[in-house]
């Protein structure tokens, strides 16, 4: 076996491996599953352009590589800072206009017990 069989073999590895990462991406029910998954296809594309690199033999794919290495760093950043802020695990704040709407909801609550018992003033 020489040198560029190993190289479309391991492609293919890699192709198998980013189907996985992509069921994984869509199926996943939480975001960071979905990051991790992002996260590992982009690290998968920068392997297999390397290795597609060293097939054709020309190094102008690595500056490829390098760039889609810099936009995943990125990403995986962004999305550390706003999980670090408690966004992404946090349930939404609550609005006025719920609170309003339990207060509302208390008073209704209120006002039909008084009218059960037979008040006058509900």
């Amino acid at each position: 076996m020489n040198y560029a069989n190993v190289i479309w073999i391991l492609l293919a590895v890699l192709g198998v491996g980013a189907l996985g990462a992509l069921a994984s991406l869509i199926r996943g029910p939480h975001l960071t599953e979905r990051v991790i998954s992002l996260d590992l296809m982009a690290t998968m594309a920068v392997a297999a352009v390397a290795l597609l690199a060293m097939a054709k033999g020309e190094p102008v794919y690595l500056d490829v590589a390098l760039v889609i290495a810099l936009v995943a760093f990125v990403g995986s950043v962004a999305y550390a800072r706003y999980a670090e802020a408690g966004r992404a695990s946090r349930p939404r704040p609550e609005t006025a206009s719920s609170r309003d709407r339990g207060q509302n909801q208390a008073q209704d609550q209120a006002r039909s017990d008084a009218l059960e018992e037979g008040g006058e003033n509900a």
